[in-house]
């Protein structure tokens, strides 16, 4: 079957530990323009001495010069807006806008569970597939001793979504029409939201799905990936205290 191409750019803004690595893999498999490293822009990452440039200069205009050459080749990317500081962000959304990006918005209804994994992956060292599998088995008990601390939990996470929303603003600000998805929806039990999400998105990106390929690409997107790690989430001390003050998060504009 033929899928469809995804000829125009685009950035993936979003948290760390949002679930989106299939999601990320099928758009980049049908892009007509290449990836970056995800989180490219992160100090040691492929784009990430621009950011340490920054950080000892402080010349935004010299960033707004070196990501504007990146940006121009093109090259897709997922961005996570709470690992860089704030003028990044600023920067790679006035550029991606100069250069015709389309803004999808990967984000979790839930945000409890995007602090568990954070929190899991930082104490295991597990943040990606092949740690969690080389990680299965193993006893954690130790990394899951400390309590979990509430207030740096809802203070990172305020900040992220903060963040996000700032992004959001802007883009709408300049006209843009960014795209939200969930994690949710990538991997409701009701395949029909999945369906409905993705032909968002794709009719977002230009392109309108047959049924077959909406199909295709939803198997692309759910069949692998999970790093089964969520079931140790139990083992956490103080769960029960981040969750009673989710609700001081500030809302997510994407989700609304």
């Amino acid at each position: 079957m033929t899928l469809p191409r995804i000829q125009a750019p685009f950035v993936i803004w979003t948290l760390q530990r949002t679930g989106g690595t299939n999601f990320n893999h099928c758009l980049n498999h049908l892009s007509d323009c290449p990836r970056l490293q995800d989180e490219a822009f992160n100090p040691g990452r492929e784009q990430g001495h621009l950011t340490e440039a920054w950080k000892r200069s402080k010349d935004t205009d010299a960033l707004r010069r070196d990501i504007g050459a990146v940006c121009a080749q093109p090259h897709n990317f997922k961005h996570c807006v709470e690992l860089v500081p704030w003028p990044v962000n600023e920067v790679l959304t006035e550029v991606t806008l100069s250069y015709g990006y389309s803004h999808i918005f990967l984000y979790r209804r839930n945000p409890l569970e995007r602090i568990l994994s954070r929190e899991y992956a930082r104490r295991t060292s597990t943040w990606g597939p092949r740690q969690a599998q080389a990680a299965a088995g193993k006893d954690i008990s130790d990394a899951m001793e400390t309590p979990l601390d509430a207030d740096a939990a809802i203070r990172h996470e305020t900040m992220a979504n903060t963040r996000l929303n700032r992004v959001w603003t802007a883009l709408e600000a300049a006209g843009a029409a960014p795209i939200p998805i969930s994690f949710e929806e990538l991997y409701a039990n009701d395949e029909m939201v999945t369906r409905q999400s993705l032909e968002r998105v794709f009719a977002g990106l230009g392109q309108v799905l047959s049924a077959d390929q909406t199909t295709e690409i939803m198997d692309m997107v759910r069949t692998r990936g999970d790093q089964k790690t969520r079931d140790r989430y139990n083992q956490f001390k103080g769960v029960g205290q981040v969750k009673e003050r989710l609700v001081e998060l500030p809302s997510l504009l994407c989700s609304t």
